[in-house]
């Protein structure tokens, strides 16, 4: 027996924290639209009383939710009208005191913010980065080539699964259209835009051809690349070194390469480099060797390809 206000005040203020001491929950809830959603706060006390509020204001039994004077509650078929903060009021007697706050919320649905580049110029046997950008929660995503689903295969296709694709080694056969279709963690989907790769590389459509040249000699070299609408800078090169007019030598950055007064210093192997502008795609052309002492210049009428002309010639 109580024999004073100060021991009963001392004995609620116990029960009040252990009761208080004993709830857990409801912890916060992300709930799908349409879903079912539940929140729960337990204690270890037997004979206790519940309420549940919604931003501080009481539930109604059946019409807001299920469960609202239980340890549970059940709020069906998820609207955006449900989203808040939840908590419970639990009583014991006299004394009571409400749970810590949840959040039931639903999650944002997929979006695509940005979409991927309609068109990527590369270059024959570089890697490819294709890439998407998406909101929403729990985001996953699945490249498709021409609309197929693509599986991982390293090397060639990979992070087929992340937002951003990696072709590698680019081939002809990777000349193709390729979307993403972005899941959310509810139902919600949404497919990008389709993506296509082109070659940017420029192709000689004339290559040099080998001269014979005597010391004093003017030997020129020529050589054509092409690549569809893109500008293309180009370089002659001497045993892989970039040429620059000067001296005997002249046309390094045109079509044909011209050596005047050719001495042994201008022996060596001779190419083209053909930069595609746009595609970034270097490709050199065949390489012609100048070389004059091994150089036997054909005699015009020559036929029996002794070196000078005779009765057999007739």
């Amino acid at each position: 027996m109580l024999d004073s206000p100060d021991q009963f005040r001392l004995s609620i203020d116990c029960q009040l924290a252990v009761l208080v001491e004993s709830l857990t929950g409801p912890a916060d809830v992300l709930a799908c639209p349409l879903s079912t959603a539940q929140l729960t706060v337990a204690s270890s006390l037997i004979g206790l009383e519940y309420q549940w509020y919604k931003d501080g204001t009481p539930l109604i039994e059946g019409v807001d939710a299920i469960g609202t004077d239980a340890a549970t509650l059940t709020i069906p078929n998820i609207e955006l009208v449900d989203e808040g903060v939840y908590s419970c009021e639990v009583s014991l007697g006299c004394i009571s005191t409400v749970s810590d706050p949840a959040t039931l919320s639903i999650p944002e649905p997929v979006s695509i913010a940005q979409q991927p580049a309609p068109l990527s110029t590369t270059c024959e046997g570089n890697t490819v980065a294709i890439s998407v950008v998406a909101a929403g929660e729990g985001l996953t995503y699945e490249w498709l080539l021409n609309g197929f689903g693509l599986q991982e295969q390293p090397g060639k296709y990979e992070d087929v699964n992340t937002s951003v694709l990696r072709i590698v080694n680019v081939d002809l056969g990777d000349l193709a259209e390729y979307s993403c279709v972005v899941r959310d963690s509810c139902i919600g989907e949404e497919t990008s835009d389709s993506a296509s790769l082109q070659f940017g590389d420029a192709s000689f459509v004339v290559q040099p051809t080998p001269q014979c040249a005597s010391l004093g000699d003017t030997v020129s070299y020529t050589g054509t690349a092409e690549a569809g609408a893109f500008s293309i800078i180009r370089q002659w090169h001497k045993d892989g070194v970039p040429l620059i007019d000067g001296g005997s030598v002249s046309g390094t950055f045109t079509d044909t390469l011209l050596v005047q007064n050719v001495s042994t210093n201008d022996e060596g192997a001779y190419s083209q480099r053909a930069i595609s502008i746009g595609g970034n795609c270097v490709v050199f052309s065949n390489s012609v060797n100048l070389e004059l002492e091994a150089c036997t210049c054909d005699t015009p009428g020559d036929l029996d390809e002794d070196g000078d002309l005779d009765l057999v010639d007739v």
